[in-house]
């Protein structure tokens, strides 16, 4: 470009594309950017094949088909009549007049195809940020807002826009748009600030069989409720398949569409995934509740993760190639595709009794290599009929004879991946039942994964629910994290299970056997495991539990917040003027009560930290259950 600049004798910014490509036609090819393809490349590279047709006519009949079969639609043939024998031909501008003619009118069609590339390309633009976890309490503001966008869409078309589109695309969910008609400050009070809340959820895992996906939802009111409005179950409209079907690897693009007139707010998928999902979230919202058109300012936050955002863009009209269409009443084998045959299967079967051959591939057959493969390599206690005699090893997983194979003949461990283990058929000496554990509210970013406690306890996407236990136990003299995230070091880890503790009978192996492996613990697990029918299992969701109001369920499970089930919640609500009241709220629970439980905050029982607002740790568990905070 500055080349280009200094022909011309003007600056870099008045010099465009099309200068560019006019100064690069005009001059030799080694004076601008020159790229040697190499001998053999792949014929999928190629695009387009110009060829004259005397050049074309000179080849054999064979290379003549072969070309038209390989290249087909991508293969034209010019009317120019060139001479490859002819002199005159080589430089920018050639002297052969045939030559020249045939040169600029390959070049003018590679230069069209390049401007029409650049017209429907779509590069990266508008907003691009990398949010940092605040658990929804930060919330920052897109620089351009709604009437300033609509300002400049009306100077140019001339007429005022009836939707807003906002589009954006973000990897991993867990965070959350928000709209509103004033910028938040959590640092003020804000009575009387309306926003509309769109929360998308994280994206469910792809390692699991058993798919599982947070609530995605549409809702009024301050961002901040968040944990209360999951809890409750008190959103506008939502959807727990959003991501079903779609490609959760890669950047993922959404739309947010904004109906002022008629006070429709609808999020949907856009790009490919809309394809593959066409599930929305939309709800009409009436005027007294939240006027859209009153909405200016688009903030953005994060809840437990990290979340890039990329092509954040305001739009009041639909981007077409955000909203691709497709052929839903396509079936395989319809007219579309007229000579496809179906498969059949008759005549294919083998016989029930007929016996596999040594040649056979079929997968019972490497099932049964691989078996016995894993019995000569793993010491005996894969695959054999001692399996089935196993009983769970009292110590559990804080035994430190896992990996002795006599040992793992006789008893079997919890795998350290509970019910989401993905190899339970390779491992028949661990067991993979429920684990009662809730999601970590700062998951892979927590500051305690090397506490086997809290590893136990909560849950951390990707990572396992419990730890090995190191052989030096409380004597070992490594003390890095990468260590400690893996190992155990004597801590006693008690597994609590979802379903109820299976009953094993201990005279199924001998008793001397039993007792010289692990002779303190014979009567503490049979007592723990047969005592524990009787009380409820505490159901692994917590109070996030979709299922908490359902009696069957709640006769095998419980939740934290039980005891306000039992009680009627108040009519007046914030409002009410008795919720001081004593007598009154033992019978009637209050929004705001719930709402501070679900944070975690009691003030009565807080002393006000002397940092303030300022607090380094406003985010940390443990310091916000001792100390209040002015924003809490």
């Amino acid at each position: 470009m500055t080349t280009a600049a200094t022909q011309k004798k003007v600056t870099d910014v008045d010099v465009d594309l099309k200068t560019t490509l006019k100064y690069w036609t005009t001059v030799d090819s080694h004076q601008v950017f020159e790229g040697h393809l190499p001998q053999l490349i792949p014929l999928d590279y190629i695009e387009e094949v110009y060829i004259p047709k005397t050049l074309f006519a000179s080849l054999t009949p064979a290379a003549q088909e072969s070309a038209k079969a390989i290249f087909r639609n991508s293969l034209y043939i010019t009317e120019h009549k060139i001479d490859p024998t002819a002199s005159g031909g080589g430089g920018p501008q050639p002297t052969d007049k045939d030559r020249a003619d045939y040169q600029d009118y390959v070049v003018k069609k590679l230069i069209a195809k390049f401007d029409q590339c650049i017209k429907h390309s779509r590069h990266i633009h508008g907003s691009v940020i990398t949010v940092a976890p605040s658990q929804f309490v930060d919330h920052i503001v897109v620089p351009l807002t709604i009437s300033q966008a609509r300002e400049q869409y009306r100077l140019k078309h001339k007429h005022d826009p009836d939707d807003t589109y906002i589009y954006w695309q973000s990897m991993y969910g867990d965070m959350m748009i928000t709209v509103s008609d004033e910028s938040i400050d959590p640092g003020v009070q804000q009575p009387n600030i309306q926003c509309l809340v769109c929360y998308v959820a994280e994206k469910p895992s792809t390692t699991t069989s058993d798919y599982r996906e947070s609530v995605s939802y549409l809702n009024y009111g301050e961002p901040y409720r968040h944990a209360a409005v999951l809890n409750y179950r008190s959103f506008a409209s939502s959807s727990n398949n959003f991501h079903r079907g779609c490609n959760t690897d890669d950047f993922s693009t959404y739309c947010l569409r904004i109906q002022q007139k008629t006070g429709q707010v609808t999020l949907s998928n856009a790009g490919p995934n809309s394809i593959y999902n066409s599930e929305t979230i939309s709800y009409k919202f009436p005027k007294t509740r939240l006027n859209l058109s009153k909405l200016n300012y688009i903030h953005v936050s994060a809840g437990s993760q990290k979340v890039p955002i990329r092509n954040l863009v305001l739009s009041f009209e639909q981007e077409p190639d955000l909203h691709p269409s497709f052929d839903k009443d396509f079936k395989r084998g319809s007219i579309s595709f007229p000579g496809m045959k179906t498969s059949t299967t008759s005549g294919h079967a083998q016989s029930a009794t007929t016996a596999p051959s040594p040649d056979d591939k079929s997968p019972s057959f490497f099932s049964e290599i691989k078996n016995k493969v894993v019995d000569l390599f793993a010491g005996g206690y894969g695959h054999d009929d001692e399996s089935t005699k196993r009983i769970p090893c009292p110590r559990s997983i804080n035994c430190l004879l896992q990996g002795a194979a006599e040992h793992m003949k006789k008893f079997s461990h919890p795998c350290q991946y509970s019910e989401l283990c993905q190899k339970k058929d390779d491992e028949p000496h661990l067991t993979h039942e429920p684990h009662a554990a809730d999601q970590c509210s700062s998951n892979r970013s927590c500051k305690r994964l090397d506490d086997p406690v809290h590893r136990t306890k909560y849950r951390h996407s990707g990572m396992p629910d419990f730890l090995i236990p190191c052989r030096d136990q409380q004597s070992c003299q490594i003390n890095s994290f990468e260590h400690r995230v893996k190992y155990s070091h004597g801590e006693d880890i008690e597994i609590k299970a979802i379903t109820t503790t299976r009953k094993y009978d201990v005279s199924r192996t001998t008793s001397s056997s039993y007792s010289a492996l692990h002779p303190k613990d014979q009567y503490q697990e049979t007592k723990s495991d047969f005592g524990r029918h009787s009380e409820r299992i505490p159901c692994r969701h917590g109070s996030n539990c979709w299922d908490r109001r359902d009696r069957q369920h709640c006769s095998k499970y419980s939740h934290p917040d039980e005891q306000d089930q039992q009680r009627v919640s108040c009519r007046h609500g914030y409002g009410c003027h008795d919720k001081h009241d004593a007598h009154h709220s033992s019978k009637y629970p209050h929004l705001d009560e719930q709402y501070q439980r679900v944070r975690g905050f009691d003030h009565r029982q807080k002393i006000a930290c002397k940092h303030g607002i300022n607090c380094r740790d406003i985010n940390d568990h443990n310091h916000c259950s001792k100390f209040s905070h002015p924003n809490d």
